[in-house]
Order: C-alpha cells, then sequence, then structure tokens
C-alpha cells in the first residue's frame, strides 16, 4: 500500500501549534501530521556538578492538536521510530520496533511505513485523530476522543490502570475510570516515559514515570516502585493509570490549553496564555529562576518566569518542552526559549544555559516551535529553521558535527522546497517536516529506519558510522492512485465501461512536473486504457503531472476479445523512486460476445507455501470456453528472474481442446531463497483474449537436520543414477538421477567424471532444480570415442556434501565420415 504524508519532526512535548490538518494534496491525499520526537539528554534530580555526567536521554515528542498527526520520537538507547496518520484516519509508523512501538504487532524495525494494528484484531488502526510517537512508545488518540497506547511500558506510560507493565506490540485502551474525565480527549502528548492528556473541560491529566514529579500529582511518589531492566531501582515511582495535575501557582486545571510532555519535565498554557512548568528542573528548565541541588525538580505546576526573569511569561500561543530545556512563542511571533543549552539550542547566539526565558537570536516571526536535544521553528512565511547541536544532520544545513547557537535556515533539497512548510518536528539527532501541499522530508540520523526512505540508497555516513542525511530527504510512499483498484466485472465485446481515477503526487515542485515512469508488473494492460481529463499529460510509458495538481482521468474498459482481463502497473516517480505505488484493473467479456473464438479458462497457479530447493509438481486445468476448438502450440514463462518456476503443456498440444472441454497443464515451483514469488505462464494459442496464468508461492526454510552432537546431517545418496543409451555418442553421454530420499534440504549436486584407470577431474556444481518428471540431469562432453568411464554424483546440503553414487558407461564408436570422391 503506497501513501503520503505531512511530516513534522517531534519534539519534547508538541510539535505543531496550529490546529490544521496537514493535507497531502498534490500527492496522495493523505494527511499525516508528522511529529518527531528524541531521547532526552534531562537528567534525573541531580546537583549542577554531575548534571553533565548523568543525563538521561529522553524522547521528546510533539503532540499536536486536532488534524496534526505526525510524530517521531527515540527512545532512552536512542532507538528512534516515527509515526503518522493518514487524511482517512489511518496510522502507520516506522523506525525502531524493540518494545513493539509501531504497533504492527511485531518487534521488527521497519526503514518503511508499516499499518498500525486496529482495535480488536482488526488489519488496521482506523478514525486516528491524533498520534504521538514517545521514548519507545507511541499513543493516538481516534473519533470519538478515546484514547490508545502501545510499546514500551515499563513506567505504566501505557496507561493501562493494571500491575501488569509489560510491554503492549498492539494498541490498547488507556484506563481513565480512576478520574473523572469528560470525553471526548482533545489532546495526547508523549514524552520519554510518561504520556500526558487533556479532557473536553480542559482538565490535564498525566501518567507514566514520576522519578521527577513531571506528573504534577503533588509529589514524588506514585503507585509503586518502577523496575528498571528487571529490577528494582532506588525511588523511581510511577502511575499506571491517568492522575490529575494538581492546581497550584495560579494554574487552575481546569483551564489547560496547550501541554507538551518532555523528557523529566512538563510544560502547559492556561486559557489566559500563561505558562506552567513541573517536574525535573536540573537546567532551569521550569523556567523559575532556580535549579542545582535545592530545587532540581517541583512536583507541582510553578509559573514560567518572563523574559528575563521579569514578571511572567504571558501572551503565549504555544510551548513545548525539550531535552533538558523548553520553548514558546509569544502572539507577536517571538520566540524564548530556557534551560540547558549544550549545543546552543536555546538559539542565544551562545552555550550558557538559562534559568529564565531568553529572546531567541535573528528577529524571526515564528507561528510553530519543536524541541528536542536541538529546536527547530517554522515561520510565519513557511520557512523552517533549527538550531542546536548537529550531530547527524539534524539541523538540515548540509553538514554535520558543528553545532549551531542561532536559528538556521534548512536546506532546499530533494525536492524539498524551504518556504513551503506546513509543519516541523525535531527528533533526538533527527528532524521532519511537511509542505503545505502535504509532502514529507525527514533528515538527520537513519540507524534505524526513522527517516522512512526506505533502502533507498544516497545517505551519508556519520559519526560513529551512523547511516543519515544533513538536508531533507523524502519519506517513501507518497504516491497514491484513488482508487488503488478496479474491477469493471463483466463488460460485452464492442461496448466499454469507464471508471473516474485520480493520480495524487505530494510532491509539488517548483516549477516543475513530478514525470512517473509507468510499467507492467503482472497480468496484461490489454483492454484498458487510461486517459487524462486535468492535471497531468500521458504517453505510452510515462505519466507528467503538472506542479501542485492532482491528476484525474478515466481508466475504460473496452475489451475487444471474450476472455479475463487484469494487470497490475507500477507508478514511479523519477525524481522520488522511492515514493512509487501500484494500480490493478480487472474484466471480464463473456465469450457468447464474439462467437467463433476459442477462450481460456484456467484453474489457480498458487502452490502455497513450499521448502526451498524442493520442487512441487502443480496440475492446472485449462478450459475452452469460447465457441470454436483451442489449438495450444507451446508456453513462456515470464516475469521469473530467480528461474523458480517451470511448465509444460504436452497435454494440450497433442489434439485441439474442443469447446466446453479441458486439457491440463503442468507447472513446478522451486523456491530458492524464503519469501513470496510470482511468474506467469503465457500459452501460445489462438485464445481470444487473455491466455496467460499467474504461477504464485512461498519459499519457506526448513529447520536443518542434525545428528546427536549437533553436527549438521548430509542428504543421501542420488536415486535411479543412470546414463541411459539413447544419450550416448561418440564424444558426449547425459548422466541423470533423482533427489536423495528424506527430508534434508538438497542445495546443490556435484559431479566429477574420469576415464577407466584414470584420474578424477575436479568436482563440478549442478543446480538442484529437476524437471517435471523429478529428473536432474548433466551432459559430459569433449569425451574420447569407444572409451568406458565412470561417473561419481552426490547431493549437497549448503556446505555438507552427501554420500556418492557411482555410474559407468562407455561411448559410441566414432563414425567415418564420406568425404569427396571416397567411393
Amino acid at each position: 500500500m503506497r501513501w503520503i504524508f505531512p511530516v513534522v519532526a517531534g519534539s519534547a512535548g508538541r510539535t505543531g501549534r496550529f490546529g490544521f490538518v496537514l493535507v497531502v494534496a498534490a500527492a496522495i491525499g493523505l494527511l499525516l501530521g508528522l511529529v518527531v520526537a528524541a531521547p532526552s539528554a534531562e537528567a534525573v534530580p541531580q546537583s549542577p556538578a554531575t548534571k553533565q555526567q548523568a543525563v538521561d536521554p529522553i524522547a521528546d515528542i510533539n503532540a499536536q492538536k486536532a488534524g496534526q498527526v505526525i510524530s517521531v520520537t527515540t527512545s532512552d538507547d536512542s532507538e528512534g521510530h516515527s509515526c503518522a496518520l493518514t487524511t482517512e484516519g489511518v496510522a502507520f509508523c516506522w523506525g525502531a520496533n524493540s518494545s513493539g512501538q509501531l504497533g504492527n504487532g511485531s518487534n521488527e524495525d521497519s526503514d518503511v511505513p508499516v499499518l498500525v494494528k486496529g482495535l480488536n484484531g482488526a488489519d488496521q488502526l482506523t478514525n486516528v485523530t491524533q498520534i504521538s510517537a514517545g521514548g519507545a512508545f507511541t499513543c493516538a488518540l481516534i473519533e470519538g476522543g478515546a484514547a490508545y497506547c502501545w510499546g514500551g511500558n515499563s513506567y505504566g506510560q501505557l496507561g493501562l490502570g493494571t500491575r501488569n507493565f509489560s510491554p503492549s506490540n498492539v494498541p490498547a485502551a488507556v484506563d481513565f475510570a480512576g478520574e473523572d474525565a469528560v470525553f471526548p480527549i482533545s489532546m495526547i502528548t508523549t514524552g520519554n516515559a510518561h504520556t500526558c492528556a487533556i479532557d473536553a473541560n480542559g482538565t490535564a491529566y498525566c501518567w507514566g514515570d514520576n522519578t521527577a514529579g513531571q506528573l504534577g500529582a503533588g509529589s514524588q511518589a506514585g503507585s509503586r516502585i518502577c523496575p528498571t531492566d528487571g529490577a528494582l531501582v532506588g525511588d523511581k515511582s510511577c502511575s499506571s493509570s491517568p492522575i490529575k495535575v494538581v492546581s497550584a501557582a495560579g494554574l487552575s486545571n481546569g483551564s489547560v490549553t496547550d501541554l507538551s510532555a518532555g523528557g523529566l519535565s512538563t510544560c502547559a498554557l492556561d486559557s489566559i496564555k500563561n505558562a506552567y512548568c513541573w517536574g525535573g528542573n536540573g537546567f532551569g528548565q521550569l523556567g523559575n529562576d532556580q535549579a542545582g541541588d535545592t530545587r532540581n525538580f517541583s512536583p507541582l505546576p510553578v509559573q514560567v518566569l518572563g523574559v528575563n526573569g521579569e514578571g511572567s511569561l504571558a501572551d503565549l500561543t504555544e510551548i513545548v518542552a525539550g531535552d533538558g530545556h523548553a520553548c514558546a512563542i509569544k502572539l507577536d511571533g517571538s520566540a524564548y526559549c530556557w534551560g540547558y543549552n549544550a549545543g546552543g539550542r536555546l538559539g542565544t547566539g551562545n552555550t550558557n544555559t538559562s534559568l529564565v526565558p531568553l529572546a531567541v537570536k535573528g528577529g524571526l516571526t515564528f507561528r510553530q516551535i519543536t524541541a528536542a536535544e536541538h529546536t527547530c521553528a517554522a515561520t510565519e512565511t513557511n520557512e523552517a529553521y533549527c538550531w542546536g547541536p548537529d550531530t547527524y544532520g539534524e539541523i538540515g544545513k548540509g553538514k554535520t558535527g558543528k553545532s549551531q547557537p542561532v536559528p538556521a535556515r534548512v536546506e532546499s533539497a530533494n525536492g524539498f522546497t524551504n518556504g513551503s512548510v506546513a509543519q516541523i518536528s525535531a527528533g533526538y539527532f533527527h528532524t521532519c517536516a511537511v509542505t503545505d501541499q502535504g509532502a514529507a522530508f525527514c533528515w538527520g540520523a537513519n540507524q534505524d529506519g526513522q527517516l522512512g526512505v526506505g533502502s533507498s540508497p544516497g545517505l551519508e555516513t556519520c559519526k560513529e558510522a551512523v547511516p543519515c542525511s544533513p538536508v531533507p530527504v523524502a519519506v517513501a510512499g507518497q504516491l497514491r492512485v484513488q482508487p488503488a483498484d478496479v474491477d469493471f466485472r463483466s463488460v460485452d465485446v464492442g461496448k466499454s465501461k469507464s471508471e473516474d481515477v485520480t493520480v495524487k503526487s505530494s510532491f509539488p515542485l517548483a516549477g516543475e512536473p513530478v514525470v512517473v515512469d509507468i510499467e507492467e508488473i503482472e497480468g496484461s494492460r490489454k483492454g484498458f486504457g487510461f486517459t487524462p481529463d486535468s492535471g497531468c499529460a500521458k504517453s505510452a510509458d510515462e505519466l507528467t503531472l503538472v506542479n501542485g495538481q492532482d491528476c484525474e482521468g478515466v481508466v475504460k474498459f473496452a475489451p475487444k476479445t471474450p476472455g479475463e482481463f487484469g494487470g497490475i502497473v507500477s507508478l514511479t516517480p523519477q525524481q522520488f523512486p522511492n515514493a512509487g505505488t501500484e494500480f490493478a484493473a480487472s474484466g471480464y467479456a463473456p465469450p457468447g460476445a464474439n462467437p467463433g473464438g476459442a477462450v481460456v479458462k484456467a484453474g489457480s497457479g498458487d502452490f502455497g507455501k513450499v521448502k526451498v530447493f524442493t520442487a512441487k509438481v502443480k496440475e492446472i486445468k485449462i478450459k475452452n470456453t469460447g465457441d470454436e476448438p483451442l489449438k495450444v502450440s507451446g508456453f513462456k514463462i515470464k516475469n521469473d528472474s530467480a528461474d523458480e518456476f517451470a511448465a509444460g503443456v504436452k497435454d494440450c498440444t497433442k489434439d485441439p481442446v474442443a469447446p466446453g472441454k479441458s486439457c491440463t497443464a503442468k507447472a513446478q515451483f522451486f523456491p530458492r531463497a524464503a519469501g513470496e514469488s510470482a511468474a506467469l505462464l503465457e500459452l501460445k494459442s489462438n485464445a481470444l483474449g487473455s491466455a496467460t496464468i499467474a504461477l504464485t508461492g512461498e519459499g519457506v526454510v526448513p529447520v536443518q537436520e542434525t545428528d546427536a552432537e549437533g553436527n549438521p546431517i548430509g542428504p543421501g545418496k542420488v536415486l535411479k543414477l543412470r546414463v541411459p543409451d539413447k544419450t550416448l555418442a561418440a564424444k558426449k553421454a547425459t548422466a541423470k538421477w533423482k533427489r536423495p530420499s528424506g527430508d534434508v534440504t538438497v542445495t546443490s549436486y556435484q559431479t566429477r567424471i574420469k576415464k577407466k584407470n584414470g584420474n578424477w577431474k575436479k568436482w563440478s556444481g549442478k543446480d538442484p532444480q529437476p524437471n517435471l518428471q523429478g529428473w536432474v540431469e548433466r551432459t559430459f562432453k569433449k569425451l574420447s570415442p569407444k572409451t568406458k568411464y565412470k561417473v561419481q554424483v552426490r547431493a549437497r546440503s549448503y556446505e555438507v556434501p552427501g554420500k556418492k553414487s557411482a555410474v559407468t558407461f562407455t561411448t559410441d564408436r566414432k563414425g567415418i565420415p564420406t568425404r569427396p570422391a571416397n567411393g
């Protein structure tokens, strides 16, 4: 499945401030608010003398408001994952998955987006309105305001309300039963190991890790001592159920409008646009001019002081908790940051930590801000700027390794135009953004696939051999066809049926069209045609999409002959080869519409699961449903690059197949590797319409057999080794045999030959695939006439050889050629 989304890189609390949903209008029409989150450098409570040695990474994410639905994060062990929401409300995640944070029911990492599993066993999570990626876990809201979380749960951050702190690799419901929450829940935000939310009345709740009082519960205590790596550690406390944030310092819990969960701290705005923070304060990230030994955390909200410590910070539109620091934007678009300033993440032009808010340098007017171990923001003119550490290219200025203490403009590259940014989100060591047309781009570290670019080449290698990109690169899958497939059902020959189709691209390039390659990958396009109406132009193998527009057109099915029609084409943007999609069409023309022709109707060519290096033969019934005899003269196997399929149609070539009668073709599947395979069996015949049969199968790897000492067992002797007389000639002969009995996997054969009383030649390898009768053959050439030879054959199971079998034969006499005038 292909899709597109807007990208926002995650920060410690929320990514975006504005409340619209980013639509991938030009491309896929998918709406993904992308939030990029990261592990935080925020420390547990400690003294200034030790804080730089005990910094815990956090996952800072940007919990977005309604409609903004992309989030990326990294966990405490520097894993990174990202999540996104389409315009249809379907959730995807990609990147690290050791704790199940991708929500797809597995724990395998993915470098391309995968569907989050749905509720009650459904294939996909739908009707999602917000998604937020935290430290090795993820949370989301669905229509109606119910909250669900999945992934790591060592501190109860999933909010399940139980004593079971096991992770979950599928969405699980947050339990608000212990509190009087008023639904719908309007916002959710995730931090390194805690989660917070706002209900319909503006009441804030938090759950998970409370080591530094980041739940705002009024104390550092929680419901139990929390385990870390299976052990009980110190006074780490937590709550596995949502608890209300305590009203304090002027914050009335019931008037919260914005909330951001950071590493070990949380920040909020109230209805009169004042700022409050609580939790860890080892670097002054609470903004109350206190930090260090005596006031290194606060379990109660404290009001953030004003700029340079004067008065209180007010008239705000957004607040975000980052990695040991926090930032906010005022109504006039000016930005302010406070707290930890390693690498210049406060944007003040230096690296001095500040216990009170300071103005971000540069005189820029911002509308959205996001923070992790670095900080990024989007201006009123839709430009992206980042500042702070640039270890892996997360600043996006084309170089790595040099910190940026003032805002730096992100480079335009790879189809990303800086000046078209709708959302931006800073994650730990990476950043993502989405354009105003919905195109998603990421940059920075990619050690876990968190950039979502798949296996596409071209990434650089940064510090510690980490793959990275110091400039924006496109997230995979940002092209789509709506609908993705069309079934025209039955259409008589000579008539036609049409369906409206839209091709969407999330890459509206500045004045440059998107050119899409069209390639048939299965079946046949015969009988189908696409006519553009607007937004694009089509040639035989290319579709050119006009900048910023949907390609709208009509697919028509107009069969000229009876039969079954169908095929799949791939659509691949030349500028963005990892962002393609597929489109399928099918239809049927009944035979009565064109009397007098032969029509092929074939049975299934699916082999199911077959052990690798093992041949499975299947008979396929071919019926003539037309009105004239079917004449089959041969066949061809197509699209079988791995040489895993074979076929024979002898039964169908002997005599014409009368109308209403059938013949039988044989096909063989010989998988050479694990995974799904497909090919086409194309009949050479007089049939009208399609005479192509799809062959499919899946290779599976059996467990290699071992002896009592654990050594691999080799295969037995080959069976029925012989050199038939009919193969003998003066200078060549053919040996044939069948595979050994038993279940040992035969991955190859070896043969060798010698003259009687001569020396053996070297072993020579032979492919293990048999013919349809189960025989494997090898022809020996350049032999001597009327000479006795001996041949040995043995099977191999990977590197383990089996026992040798032998056969002897004598070549024929050499003939005497006739010469001119020789009588």
